[in-house]
């Protein structure tokens, strides 16, 4: 509980600091009640949003605010948005980098220990026509291999699919592992 609080207070004093350096920006002179006001929506604003990420949007946002008006919540929230669909897709690359990487220097008859891979990555390899194709497609089709996993990767993320999942863990690996002993061969 105490965590909380402690963030909560960075966030607002953030939000402070920013209210009145958005304000300088925009030429704007705030009395004590309009700021009293601006910290009061935007603490409600950005209330989910943890101050790291805050402090990037904020910068961000003065960066690429051009008029002579205070910006909106909605104003730095779309840089939020943007950040969090760079980190997806970049996150999404890698992954694909990773998946093309075992997928070629894997046997198509593999007979080891079965590996773990996690639901968002088994949806992304199933919508790219599965392990089986990303390793044996010929070169010009891999383009398109990539772009339907990445679409797929990204898209998990923003439907929340993953929400719902157990988080890795101890007990994810012995349900994982029941599973396995109780599957058809």
């Amino acid at each position: 509980m105490k965590d909380s609080a402690s963030s909560n207070q960075q966030r607002e004093s953030l939000i402070r600091e920013w209210i009145v350096r958005f304000a300088v920006n925009a030429d704007k002179a705030l009395d004590a009640e309009t700021q009293a006001v601006y910290l009061t929506m935007w603490t409600e604003g950005f209330a989910d949003v943890d101050s790291d990420r805050l402090l990037a949007a904020f910068v961000t946002c003065i960066r690429s605010h051009t008029y002579k008006t205070m910006p909106t919540i909605g104003d730095v929230r779309q840089h939020l948005t943007k950040a969090e669909v760079c980190a997806t897709n970049l996150e999404a690359e890698q992954k694909w980098q990773q998946v093309l990487a075992f997928a070629q220097s894997t046997s198509p008859d593999y007979a080891g220990r079965p590996i773990r891979i996690k639901e968002q990555t088994r949806a992304a390899i199933n919508a790219a026509g599965g392990l089986d194709w990303i390793r044996d497609c010929p070169a010009d089709e891999l383009q398109w291999a990539k772009k339907r996993f990445v679409e797929s990767y990204e898209q998990w993320t923003a439907l929340g699919k993953n929400k719902f999942l157990l988080p890795d863990g101890e007990i994810k690996n012995l349900l994982a592992d029941a599973a396995q002993m109780k599957a058809l061969p």
